[in-house]
């Protein structure tokens, strides 16, 4: 009875600490205040400020801390009981859905991107106009009516001189689920919030499809930053986590490399780090071909790549200016190494980061060379060698990094080895934990650099502690069994 009552309260308890992290959102609704209203700047829990550190910050700060610890917790509890928790698919699925639509009613509370997505997306719905081309900014200033549209006018200050910085799939994504809200800035939250849960939901039926294991099911479904990155702040890295997932699925279980190489282009016209697993895939697909051959099929699938994702771009383009989007945003310093000296000089970190990216193209493409010269290739290998990759690709050359990039490792957790699977999960917790400088202080560039602080320094205690456990464990283990 005793043991049935624990494995009830693991569940129960998440729940419950799930819930508490809607609480703040209950009582702004319940206030009235509106999503017009709505600050998004780290100051959910206490009233907008300056950098002073004071009383309700550092009990808001506290009080984000406690929440994300527990279910952090609670998150690792869960997977490592996932057996005794979840004795049937139909109870998983109950209760990842039950957990994802408590974070999906919970208000952005730490950034405002969604805010953006939902501007440019009403931008071409209502005024007709090219997102590549105009700001909301520009749609404001020009156009009466705008200037007192409330989607247009919630659109973030930093967000609103800015035309669109994602692929071209993303605007025209963004066009219709603004163009649903016909206008209201609630339900338009609210249809953004719906797509992000239908697609979280989807990622962990094609993750149940390709493994058969809750346990994996589980490590993405319940992982807090995902669930507070993806539902609760609304983040589109979800939908090309998902895609990469589908692409994966095509290729490892239908043996069709057509669509995962379609949806892979598709992908990468929302965010371009998803033309990195490419040639893994086409390089193994014809793994069984010499060497000419290879060269031969995959130049020919370059080609359909590339055209695929010209297609898309040839929507939107007028002129090569389409692409500034892209460079706009690894201008930008934030949360990285690359802070401090870009604080100090923002040309010197530059030319840091163009060294640290010529130096990643050699290796990357040193590596895929290598991999079209190799006689046996392994799936499984070719997976980790890319998580290497995309794990250097998202801390070495990434001048503006933010905590959701995280949960782009997530789409081939289950390759990895277990120490990589909890050095990811690790990250996860580290970044989140690393949230509080901005609770306390303010999101702002001089405080970047405390934040990489806080999360290498988090990280490295986790992987010190869980070492801890691996050795205490074999130490327990007879030599026999070892």
């Amino acid at each position: 009875m005793l043991k049935k009552e624990i494995k009830i309260n693991a569940k129960i308890i998440f729940l419950s600490v799930s819930i508490a992290l809607l609480l703040p959102t209950i009582y702004y609704v319940v206030r009235g205040a509106g999503i017009f209203n709505l600050v998004t700047d780290f100051s959910f829990f206490y009233l907008a400020g300056n950098n002073e550190i004071t009383i309700p910050k550092i009990i808001g700060t506290g009080a984000f801390l406690l929440v994300f610890i527990l279910l952090f917790v609670l998150y690792l509890k869960i997977v490592k009981k996932e057996a005794k928790l979840f004795q049937t698919n139909q109870s998983l699925a109950r209760f990842v859905i039950l957990i994802s639509v408590v974070f999906a009613c919970v208000l952005p509370m730490a950034s405002t991107d969604i805010f953006y997505y939902m501007g440019t997306g009403w931008s071409e719905a209502k005024y007709d106009v090219n997102p590549y081309y105009t700001s909301v900014e520009q749609v404001i200033q020009e156009n009466e009516e705008a200037k007192r549209d409330k989607i247009l006018l919630k659109t973030p200050k930093i967000w609103r001189n800015d035309t669109v910085v994602y692929g071209p799939v993303w605007p025209m994504i963004c066009k219709v689920l603004s163009g649903l809200s016909a206008g209201s800035l609630p339900l338009a939250l609210a249809i953004y919030k719906l797509f992000n849960l239908m697609i979280h939901l989807f990622n962990c039926y094609i993750l149940h499809k390709m493994t058969k294991k809750k346990k994996f099911v589980l490590l993405y479904a319940l992982n807090p930053l995902i669930l507070f990155a993806g539902l609760a702040e609304g983040h589109n890295d979800i939908l090309v986590v998902g895609m990469i997932l589908l692409a994966l699925y095509f290729f490892k279980k239908k043996k069709n490399i057509w669509m995962s190489v379609v949806i892979l282009a598709i992908a990468t016209a929302i965010k371009y780090y998803a033309v990195l697993l490419i040639p893994f895939l086409i390089l193994y697909h014809y793994r069984k071909e010499k060497v000419g051959k290879r060269i031969l099929y995959a130049s020919g699938w370059a080609f359909i790549f590339v055209g695929i994702l010209a297609g898309m771009y040839l929507v939107y383009m007028r002129d090569i200016s389409v692409f500034a989007g892209i460079q706009e945003q690894q201008g930008k310093f934030a949360n990285t190494f690359f802070v401090p000296l870009a604080i100090k000089s923002y040309a010197k970190a530059k030319k840091l980061n163009n060294i640290l990216m010529i130096a990643y193209v050699a290796i990357y493409g040193s590596i895929v060379l290598k991999l079209l010269w190799q006689k046996r290739i392994s799936f499984v290998k070719n997976m980790r060698i890319y998580n290497g990759l995309l794990l250097a690709f998202i801390f070495l050359t990434i001048t503006n990094f933010q905590a959701w990039y995280v949960m782009w490792l997530f789409s081939t957790l289950l390759w990895q080895r277990g120490k990589m699977i909890k050095s990811i999960i690790n990250i996860s917790i580290a970044v989140e934990l690393a949230n509080a400088v901005y609770f306390l202080l303010s999101q702002s560039i001089q405080y970047a650099q405390y934040y990489s602080f806080a999360l290498i320094a988090t990280f490295i205690i986790l992987e010190i502690i869980n070492n801890k456990k691996e050795k205490k464990t074999c130490k327990m283990i007879p030599n026999k069994i070892k």
